[in-house]
C-alpha cells in the first residue's frame, strides 16, 4: 500500500507523468549533455580577460548544474517508473539489452549502497525518499491541554494574560500574533511510530471485513462506529447512546472515557501484565491519534466538524483543573527549559501523570457532574468509564473492557479510513499520507478481492453445473 500510495504522490504531485516517457527521457539525456558541453566549451576557451573570482564562480555554477541534472537523470533512470517502462516497451533489444542482461539490476544495487554510505555519513535526511510515507501517527490528548499551567493561568486571570514562566516564548509570540489555537495544536503533539504489532491487528481486521458482510458493493460500511462491537459484547444497550450522534463527538466523548478508565484500572490493578500493557499502549496510541485528526486534520474524518464542542469540552476541563488540582511553584530549571520548549510531549512521563490526576478528579467528581446541564460530554465520559469498570467485575462479560476499548478505538480508526472522501485523502497525501489512506486504500483492495473471489466461485459453480 505504501508503494502504491507513493506512485500516487508521483501522478498527483509531481511531473513523473511526463518524465517517465520516451520524451521525457530523451530531454534528460539532452539536458545534461547541453550542461556537459557548456562546461568544455568554458574550458577550452581559456577564460582569457575575466578574472580569477569570476571564472571560479563560472566553473562551479557549471558543474553544480551538471552534478543536479546526472543526479535527476539516475533518479529517473532508476526509479520504478522506469522498470515498468521497461517492462511495457515494444522494443525488445532494448528489454534483452537493460534487464535480460542484468544492467540495470547491477546500477540499481549501487545507487543503494551509495544511499546507505549517505546515510551512514550521517546525511540521510538528504537522501531519504519523500515519496515513502513515514510510518508515523500523530498524538494528541485533550487532558493533557487543559492541565498545562499556561491554561491553568488563563482560566484563572480575568485578562487572560499568562504569567512569566508558564508558557514557552513562541507561544506568547503566537498569543500576541492571534495564532494561540494553532500554538496549541503544534505544541502540543507529536508524532510516534506506529508499532508492527498494531498494524498488523489494524490490516488483520480490515482484510476479513468484506468476507463477513461488513461492507456494502461500494465498499463502505453498513453499520455505525462500533455498533457491532457493542452488540457482540453484550454492552450495547447501555454504550450505544454514547457514541456520539456525530462521528467527531463520539471521538470527544470516548477520548475522555478511555483516559478516566485507564485511571482507575490502573488504580485497581497494581501491575499490568505483558499483554495489557501492550494492549494500554495500542489503546491510548488509537485515542489519542483520533483526537490528532480532529483537532489538526478535521476534514480526513467524516462527518460535521465539531470545533465548538471540542472548544467547550477544553474549557469545562480547564475550570475543573484549575478548581480541583493544587497549583506547584516551578524550580529554575523547569522555568527555563520551558521558556524555550519547543515540543509538549502527550506522552511523556510527567504529562501522563497530571492526565490521570484529570482524569481521577473527573471520576471522583461524576455524582456532582450529572448534575451540571451544562457540562454533558464530561458526564457521558464518565459514564462510559463507569460501565467499563463493571463489566471488569462481572464474571459473566464476554470480553474485557480493554479489548472493547481496543476494539472500538479500530472500529473509529477503520470508518474514519472508509468514510473520509477521497479528496481528502489525495489533499493529505501531498503533505506525507495519514495512517488513515494505508487504510483506506488495504480496504479497497481486499473488497476488489472479496468481490473477484465471489464472481470466480459464482463462474465456477455455473460451470460444473452446465457440465
Amino acid at each position: 500500500m505504501e508503494m502504491e500510495l507513493s506512485l500516487m504522490y508521483d501522478i498527483l504531485y509531481t511531473k513523473a507523468a511526463v518524465i517517465h516517457t520516451l520524451v521525457g527521457y530523451c530531454i534528460r539525456f539532452i539536458t545534461i549533455v547541453a550542461t556537459a558541453a557548456v562546461f568544455l566549451l568554458f574550458q577550452f576557451s581559456g577564460g582569457d580577460g575575466y578574472s580569477r573570482v569570476d571564472v571560479v564562480i563560472t566553473y562551479i555554477l557549471v558543474g553544480g548544474a551538471f552534478l543536479l541534472e546526472l543526479r535527476s537523470l539516475l533518479a529517473a533512470v532508476l526509479s520504478s517508473w522506469t522498470l515498468a517502462f521497461l517492462c511495457g516497451t515494444r522494443w525488445r533489444w532494448l528489454q534483452h539489452a537493460v534487464l535480460c542482461s542484468g544492467r540495470w539490476n547491477r546500477l540499481r544495487h549501487v545507487a543503494a549502497s551509495l544511499h546507505r554510505f549517505i546515510g551512514i555519513v550521517g546525511l540521510g535526511s538528504y537522501s531519504r525518499s519523500a515519496r515513502r510515507w513515514s510510518g508515523t501517527m500523530g498524538q494528541y490528548n485533550m487532558l493533557h491541554l487543559c492541565t498545562r499551567p499556561s491554561k491553568r493561568k488563563r482560566s484563572n486571570s480575568a485578562s487572560g494574560s499568562l504569567s512569566s514562566w508558564d508558557c514557552p516564548l513562541l507561544g506568547r509570540l503566537a498569543k500576541m500574533l492571534g495564532r494561540e489555537e494553532w500554538w496549541d495544536r503544534k505544541h502540543h503533539s507529536r508524532t510516534i511510530k506506529i508499532s508492527e504489532d498494531l498494524k498488523k491487528k489494524l490490516l488483520r481486521y480490515i482484510e476479513r471485513l468484506p468476507g463477513e458482510g461488513k461492507m456494502s458493493t461500494q465498499g463502505v460500511f453498513r453499520k455505525k462506529w462500533g455498533k457491532e462491537l457493542l452488540e457482540s459484547c453484550n454492552l450495547k444497550d447501555r454504550l450505544k447512546i454514547y457514541l456520539g450522534i456525530e462521528f467527531q463527538e463520539g471521538i470527544i466523548i470516548w477520548h475522555m472515557a478511555t483516559e478516566v478508565f485507564l485511571a482507575q484500572h490502573t488504580q485497581v490493578k497494581a501491575k499490568l501484565t505483558d499483554d495489557e500493557a501492550l494492549i494500554v499502549e495500542a489503546v491510548r496510541a488509537l485515542s489519542n491519534y483520533m483526537m490528532f485528526l480532529l483537532v489538526e486534520h478535521p476534514y480526513m474524518l467524516p462527518g460535521l466538524s465539531q470545533s465548538r464542542l471540542y472548544r467547550r469540552t477544553c474549557e469545562n476541563l480547564m475550570e475543573i483543573w484549575c478548581q480541583e488540582a493544587p497549583s506547584s511553584n516551578p524550580s529554575a530549571s523547569d522555568v527555563l527549559r520551558n521558556l524555550f520548549r519547543l515540543r509538549d510531549d502527550p506522552n511523556s512521563r510527567s504529562s501522563l501523570r497530571e492526565i490521570e490526576k484529570l482524569a481521577v478528579i473527573l471520576y471522583e467528581k461524576r455524582d456532582e457532574l450529572e448534575a451540571t446541564p451544562e457540562v454533558p460530554r464530561l458526564v457521558y465520559a464518565t459514564d462510559v468509564a463507569t460501565i467499563l469498570l463493571e463489566n471488569d467485575e462481572d464474571d459473566n462479560r464476554v470480553r474485557d473492557s480493554l479489548l472493547v476499548l481496543l476494539f472500538v478505538w479500530r472500529d473509529f480508526l477503520v470508518h474514519a479510513a472508509n468514510r473520509c472522501s477521497r479528496e481528502s485523502h489525495a489533499k493529505k497525501l501531498g503533505s506525507g499520507g495519514e495512517l488513515t489512506t494505508i487504510l483506506w486504500l488495504f480496504g479497497e483492495h481486499s473488497q476488489q478481492s472479496e468481490l473477484f473471489s465471489r464472481a470466480r466461485a459464482e463462474a465456477t459453480k455455473h460451470g460444473s453445473q452446465q457440465a
